[in-house]
């Protein structure tokens, strides 16, 4: 579920908290086993945003939905945001980069007892 304005899939319908926890919270009804959010598109061409507005578009949506018990997995390249989402209650990270894009993910990641979700990679993320 993403955030960005320029996501591919929903062009930032749920680029606020609420709207955001309330369609999680829909997905979540209708059987989805995780819900996947992220704060930053990776559209192919898309503007990468800071990790501090990473992180503050991320964390209160997690929060939120593991406050009323939905399993959530966070859509990052980046081992800060990671961090920041597990300590909210995050349960896999999902790196569409396979731990290539932040220098910092082989000294960050991955943790026993943790999950992640590397994808295959082509020639590029």
């Amino acid at each position: 579920m993403p955030w960005p304005q320029d996501s591919f899939s929903d062009g930032g319908l749920y680029d606020r908290t609420a709207a955001a926890v309330a369609h999680g919270e829909l997905m979540w009804d209708s059987g989805a086993d995780y819900i996947d959010v992220g704060g930053e598109s990776t559209r192919p061409g898309a503007s990468r945003v800071p990790a501090s507005e990473e992180v503050r578009r991320v964390v209160p949506v997690v929060e939120r939905m593991v406050a009323t018990g939905i399993a959530v997995s966070i859509d990052t390249t980046r081992a800060v945001v990671a961090e920041a989402t597990v300590a909210s209650g995050a349960l896999l990270v999902d790196d569409v980069s396979a731990g290539l894009a932040d220098p910092d993910w082989p000294t960050s990641w991955p943790r026993p007892g943790f999950h992640g979700c590397p994808p295959l990679l082509g020639n590029e993320p």
